[in-house]
């Protein structure tokens, strides 16, 4: 499935935790933040993004109907056909999820938090090495017979304040279990000989609060975003990336911040 398909729908979350675990002082019981006290705030949003109405309902029906035309779409090579959006998106519900829209005026922006686990490692593997690239093939939908070349580049780890024994590192009461961040191109050749290109910057996180049990299921933090897709044209035209490499793996830094910082 290319960025075009698969980033466009940024899954969505609102967590809501039932976990308890004993305080360090004292018998105090701390309870998981829901989904939505662990979203970044507005203000945090990059200059030029303002909030827009979205719904985990909304999302996550958007990105059904993006999924199933991905679901019966080739990919070459066949290993790196994405199978953790689908996962995650069927779990997802208002219950369990929460999410945070905005928009610019060439960009949408997505944050999901959740207690359902994302996939993470399945991410790597079908972005990285050998799926670094990908091709793939449309058969259903309106862009029928379109092909599409996605070039998937891992970008650098946000910072950490520590690392745990058994964790990628700490962020505030979040002990990060897996992540990824990565910037996907592709582009979109359709029969008539010309493309189009859009890029998209995702960044992927689970983990566990410093106050869970040890095998409590990890939370998810997703970050996405996507710019609006060139027209098409030939040569392909270069797509502007919704911001910086830089800014957004500091984005995607601040929002695992905002969810550890909910309890410390």
């Amino acid at each position: 499935m290319s960025t075009r398909y698969r980033l466009l729908m940024a899954l969505g979350g609102l967590v809501v935790g039932v976990a308890t675990a004993t305080g360090c002082s004292g018998d105090t019981a701390i309870t998981r933040p829901v989904p939505a006290d662990m979203l970044l705030s507005p203000v945090a949003l990059p200059d030029g993004f303002t909030t827009a109405p979205l719904t985990v309902d909304d999302l996550t029906s958007a990105n059904a109907r993006q999924l199933d035309v991905a679901a019966a779409a080739t990919v070459t090579p066949a290993q790196c056909r994405p199978v953790a959006d689908v996962r995650f998106n069927k779990s997802l519900t208002p219950a369990n999820a929460a999410v945070l829209g905005a928009t610019s005026v060439n960009a949408g922006l997505t944050e999901v938090a959740s207690t359902q686990t994302r996939d993470v490692v399945s991410d790597i593997r079908t972005s990285t090495r050998d799926c670094a690239r990908t091709t793939t093939v449309l058969t259903t939908g309106s862009l029928k017979g379109a092909v599409i070349t996605t070039d998937h580049v891992q970008l650098d780890d946000p910072a950490f304040e520590s690392s745990t024994p058994g964790y990628v590192g700490r962020v505030g009461s979040l002990r990060v279990v897996d992540v990824f961040v990565v910037r996907s191109t592709a582009v979109t050749r359709i029969a008539d000989g010309t493309a189009s290109t859009s890029v998209s910057l995702a960044g992927y996180a689970t983990g566990r609060f410093t106050f869970d049990a040890a095998d409590a299921a990890p939370v998810t933090v997703q970050l996405t975003s996507s710019s609006t897709a060139t027209e098409f044209a030939a040569p392909a035209p270069t797509a502007i990336a919704p911001m910086s490499d830089a800014a957004f793996v500091e984005l995607f830094g601040k929002a695992l911040n905002a969810a550890g910082a909910t309890r410390r």
